[in-house]
């Protein structure tokens, strides 16, 4: 059988699975597209011979077919106490998330776990040495709060006595847990999942107990049908007595007062030069996470000190901010560098 990425991709879209119950089988295939884009094959270029494509497709094609033939209940079943608990995973070719409604073990009821839905996502095609495993797993917990909200959203009339979402990435935890995070790609997500997420909590959990990791590597559409840990989430999941104690406790919202990293205050600095001396306040922490361009950085520092000049009368070389003389980026380095080093080595200085 001639096989072409025309007919991939008509094989990848005529999957319909809106609760994304089969997602570790499923984005498969969108996995094997993106192989096909990242070599520039032609739509209508048959790759039967090139390396093991052919095999390939044909093994992601059989478990497509084969789990689309797999029936199970969807029912789902209430209780006076439930919980939304979500897990979320990444690797380097996708990220995902997948939800569970939950019914708590207790003396007199035994606990029950279903799956609500999952999301999947391929990793972008253009990705830059940036691009980390925890960028990744910030972007996969940020995908579980999205799902979190719908879910909410859909299910209005039920009252969740605990929302949790899950992760196996302590770094990416971390990041959700601080007060202030120094790159704005990180800063931007977190509070996004602030945002959706205002009453959760997010806590670690082993990969290997970790559902959502079955999104992040190929699974067999066989495996998938009896992985109760897809279906059911852990064993360990209706029972809080049950869950691990990490020495890491996370907290989505975190308390100012328990604060161990150093406070960043609004700083005095000095900048000299050779028409008068002028005193700048420039909060570097609360202004310079906007900015993913050093050259932005500097016009942001050259706006500053125009906007002195302009306050004390002092003459400006220009008044565009488009135009950034030689002169006006020289002092504009300075007066960034001399702020930071007020803010990150003041004990240092003070000496």
């Amino acid at each position: 059988m001639c096989i072409q990425k025309r007919a991939v991709l008509e094989t990848t879209n005529s999957i319909f699975d809106p609760f994304g119950f089969l997602i570790p089988v499923e984005i498969r295939c969108r996995m094997f597209m993106q192989k096909l884009w990242k070599r520039k094959l032609d739509w209508d270029l048959l790759f039967d011979d090139l390396d093991n494509l052919k095999k390939e497709w044909n093994k992601v094609k059989q478990d497509c077919q084969e789990i689309l033939k797999f029936t199970f209940k969807r029912e789902i079943k209430t209780g006076n106490k439930m919980e939304l608990h979500i897990f979320a995973d990444a690797s380097k070719c996708s990220y995902g998330a997948v939800a569970y409604i939950i019914i708590p073990e207790n003396d007199k009821i035994a606990g029950n776990a279903q799956i609500l839905m999952s999301k999947g996502k391929v990793t972008p095609i253009k990705k830059s040495e940036e691009d980390t495993i925890p960028k990744l797993e910030i972007l996969a917990i940020t995908l579980a709060a999205n799902l979190s909200a719908f879910c909410l959203e859909a299910m209005r009339e039920i009252k969740f006595e605990r929302k949790i979402i899950w992760s196996d990435s302590k770094v990416a935890l971390a990041q959700c847990s601080a007060l202030n995070n120094k790159t704005s790609y990180v800063h931007n997500r977190v509070v996004t999942i602030r945002n959706l997420c205002p009453k959760f909590e997010i806590k670690y959990v082993n990969t290997k107990e970790n559902p959502a990791d079955l999104i992040t590597r190929p699974v067999s559409a066989e495996k998938l049908k009896h992985s109760s840990l897809w279906w059911k989430g852990p064993d360990w999941l209706t029972n809080s007595n049950r869950w691990k104690e990490e020495e890491e406790v996370f907290q989505l919202f975190p308390d100012p007062s328990t604060r161990v990293e150093k406070e960043w205050h609004t700083l005095d600095h000095v900048i000299e030069n050779k028409n008068t001396c002028l005193v700048a306040r420039v909060d570097i922490r609360e202004n310079l996470w906007k900015f993913t361009e050093y050259i932005k950085v500097i016009r942001f520092f050259v706006i500053i000190n125009r906007w002195r000049k302009k306050a004390k009368k002092i003459p400006c070389e220009t008044s565009t901010i488009k135009i950034l003389s030689r002169s006006e980026f020289a002092e504009a380095e300075r007066t960034a560098i001399i702020a930071m080093q007020k803010q990150c080595f003041q004990p240092e200085i003070e000496m």
